[in-house]
């Protein structure tokens, strides 16, 4: 199935898209449709700046969500500040 994921069974694998279906409203969109204010100040995020909810709200099939999210995924493309500096690239 995904090995490099960890998804090894059928049911693993019909858990992954359903997941994947909810987040992204079957499939319609790759960022959240609300305006991720609600994430102002959430330093469990890492939301510490100014702006950051909004900018770091929920994008990609998984809703990647807060300052501290986008940093984590930057080195698994090499640059640890790929997505902070650009978080469109997630959606």
């Amino acid at each position: 199935m995904c090995p490099q994921y960890e998804i090894d069974t059928p049911q693993e694998f019909a858990h992954f898209l359903a997941q994947a279906c909810h987040e992204t409203d079957h499939f319609a969109t790759l960022r959240e449709y609300a305006s991720g204010r609600g994430y102002e100040g959430r330093v469990n995020l890492g939301n510490t700046q100014p702006g950051d909810g909004v900018r770091f709200k929920g994008r990609g099939i998984f809703q990647t969500t807060g300052r501290a999210n986008y940093m984590q995924l930057g080195p698994k493309k090499g640059r640890h500040d790929l997505f902070v500096n650009n978080p469109e690239l997630l959606e």
